[in-house]
């Protein structure tokens, strides 16, 4: 974390959270950088009580506030923990914080490993809340909860109680509340070994993701691409041992079955399905990690502003009067800032006339420009008074570039996902 990095701090109401929101606004330079960030999950009177109380002790420290409310409210943590990453993510992004920080404790940690171990996970997963991903920050996972509670009544600090800690409902209070005791009683020193265990998948999994980074290039279109020959040298038990970390930065978490299977792809030719609507594409000496579009409906492009079609992003801004030839850029074109102009996915035998030539079909030109059979759907196109006039990334009609001296509207497009 750099010291000019703005920090969305994730705050319950929590005794953990509550810790850690007064450690750092303490920090004179560190106050100034912080956002407070709560989410009430309507899941009744508690949590609206603790929301309050969030957001009035941001006010007291003179700490900006950010705070989120669940659409509908959900029973299961796993709902929850989706709802409130959605939002801390949404929250980070506005307030222009590059780092979102949480409570977590070693207690956390602790849980987690154990919740892993019992659905069977790797060294990955047994790493527990030890690796975080890019821009989370946990600084308290080496600190016990005991601890912090120490902290918090030698500084007279309030904290709101969340009932949902007592459900048995949950696994985790379960493991928390009856497995984690039974345990301790059995082998008295089980939380420091797992802890320890924990410490070394850490290491393990940190020098497997530097190993990774090894097999990854950027394509010619710019995209991160896996080394189809390089990976394919290596023996099975490399290999099984490399995908999960080489699928890690596309979000995509591997089962056994998932980890096997991929295992035995020595020449990559082909496709693999893989949970989550993602798929492994081989494409000549590269293999790209693909999901699976959903039905992307045509989007009409304003004169000034942003446009996300799928995985991709439309800028339009009016130029004025202008004259000229475009250039040979691809990924932008200018239409006239009059015409009424959208962006959809192409579909079988739409055409793009160039100049005085006869049209063509758009998926030949996708072809010449070498873009994989397997990138191919839901690529866009825009289209100008019912007519294709632009393929990013491929070609453009002869009048999309050009610049006949009167106000059009420059469009480009870059590709912000998988």
């Amino acid at each position: 974390m750099r010291s000019s990095d703005r920090i969305l701090l994730a705050v319950s109401g929590g005794l953990d959270s509550m810790v850690l929101l007064h450690l750092a606004a303490r920090q004179a330079d560190l106050r100034q950088r912080l956002v407070v960030a709560s989410f009430d999950h309507r899941t009744g009177a508690s949590a609206a009580e603790a929301f309050e109380f969030v957001k009035e002790t941001a006010a007291g420290l003179q700490v900006a506030f950010v705070g989120g409310q669940a659409a509908q409210p959900a029973e299961d943590e796993s709902t929850w923990r989706d709802q409130r990453w959605r939002f801390l993510r949404r929250a980070a992004t506005k307030s222009g914080a590059t780092v979102i920080a949480t409570a977590h404790t070693r207690d956390d940690h602790l849980e987690t490993v154990v919740f892993r171990t019992m659905r069977g996970s790797g060294a990955r997963g047994l790493a527990g809340l030890l690796v975080a991903p890019s821009g989370i920050a946990r600084p308290l996972v080496r600190s016990s909860r005991l601890a912090l509670e120490s902290i918090a009544r030698a500084e007279g600090l309030k904290w709101v109680d969340d009932p949902s800690n007592l459900s048995t409902r949950h696994a985790r209070n379960r493991i928390r509340r009856d497995l984690l005791p039974a345990m301790r009683a059995v082998r008295p020193n089980i939380e420091t070994e797992l802890l320890a265990i924990a410490e070394r998948a850490a290491t393990l999994r940190e020098d497997t993701d530097d190993m990774a980074r090894v097999f990854v290039r950027v394509s010619a279109d710019g995209r991160p691409v896996i080394d189809a020959p390089k990976l394919g040298s290596l023996d099975r038990n490399a290999r099984a041992h490399l995908w999960p970390a080489l699928l890690a930065p596309f979000g995509v978490v591997l089962d056994r079955r998932g980890i096997d299977r991929l295992a035995e792809w020595s020449r990559p030719a082909g496709s693999i399905p893989l949970s989550g609507g993602f798929q492994v594409v081989a494409h000549r000496e590269e293999i790209r990690i693909l999901r699976e579009p959903g039905a992307l409906h045509p989007r009409t492009l304003p004169d000034e502003g942003e446009v996300q079609f799928g995985p991709w992003r439309f800028t339009s801004r009016v130029e004025g009067a202008v004259a000229g030839p475009g250039g040979g850029e691809v990924w932008s074109a200018f239409v006239e800032s009059s015409a009424h102009t959208l962006v959809r996915a192409w579909q079988p035998g739409d055409r793009l006339r160039r100049g005085g030539q006869s049209p063509r079909r758009v998926k030949r030109f996708l072809a010449e420009a070498g873009i994989p059979d397997a990138d191919r759907r839901g690529w866009p196109v825009l289209v100008t008074e019912g007519e294709i006039v632009w393929i990013p990334g491929a070609s453009r009609a002869h009048a999309a570039p050009n610049r006949p001296g009167r106000p059009m509207r420059l469009i480009t497009c870059e590709r912000i996902g998988s």
